[in-house]
């Protein structure tokens, strides 16, 4: 309006201000937040170096092959296409040939000479 000396502003007072970049940092963050989440190895990548995950946590998907059950001892190997790893679980027994994510710790069982025993205990 001419005349009426009305002058809009952008944001007409410091709530509007600090919610406006509020929304614009989550934003940001949101969209970037999956690039910063660490990637989950490739099971070929913790057979070459059992000793740098031992102990820690893992998530890998792939498909089961030869699941065994035998009293108390369930065990099946994961293959997602870099490399097979035995998994101990506690939980029912996967079908052969499903495709299932496993989440577990990885536990470097042994080593002698050049052969590792590396295995995954699913968490239960």
């Amino acid at each position: 309006m001419k005349g009426s000396g009305l002058v809009m502003k952008p944001f007409p007072n410091g709530r509007a201000k600090t919610f406006f970049w509020a929304i614009l940092c989550v934003a940001l963050l949101g969209g970037c937040a999956s690039h910063l989440t660490p990637r989950s190895p490739v099971v070929r990548e913790i057979l070459v170096d059992p000793r740098g995950y031992d102990g820690k946590f893992v998530r890998i998907d792939g498909t089961v092959k030869m699941p065994f059950s035998f009293v108390v001892v369930k065990y099946f190997e994961l293959d997602d296409g870099t490399g097979a790893i035995p998994v101990i679980t506690s939980r029912p027994m996967p079908r052969e040939g499903s495709t299932i994510t496993v989440e577990g710790r990885v536990n470097a069982a042994f080593s002698v000479g050049v052969v590792n025993l590396v295995v995954i205990e699913e968490k239960p």
